[in-house]
């Protein structure tokens, strides 16, 4: 598990929240520090991107937030998580596809075998 901490600003307004984050393998969980101690979000889509005006790294989140941090190796790791994700889930979809084309091909096959023996034997 990942664990690190950070600043979370809500898309709605520009005051920041101290949050722990923890990353799963699967999904993003985002905890408010404060008292009380609570979940804010639990996302499996986000994307690391780097903050163009405190020149931290920063995490976009699907709800229009952001989390900021300044711990690179937590980032690092994250990362490559999930690129790690994106490649196995890349390579499902290869294989996928390959067997959808080698059914279509097939398909393709016995439909030209079935009408050539349609047309040549009366």
């Amino acid at each position: 598990m990942i664990e690190f901490r950070g600043a979370y600003f809500n898309k709605s307004t520009d005051e920041s929240k101290s949050v722990l984050v923890q990353f799963d393998g699967v999904l993003l969980h985002v905890w408010h520090l404060a008292d009380p101690f609570c979940r804010l979000l639990t996302s499996d889509v986000f994307s690391l991107k780097p903050s163009i005006v405190s020149g931290k790294r920063c995490i976009k989140l699907p709800n229009g937030g952001k989390i900021e941090t300044d711990d690179t190796n937590a980032l690092v790791l994250l990362d490559a998580n999930c690129r790690s994700l994106m490649g196995a889930n890349y390579n499902r979809l290869l294989s996928q596809r390959n067997i959808l084309f080698f059914a279509c091909g097939f398909i393709v096959l016995a439909g030209a075998y079935f009408l050539f023996n349609l047309m040549f034997h009366f």
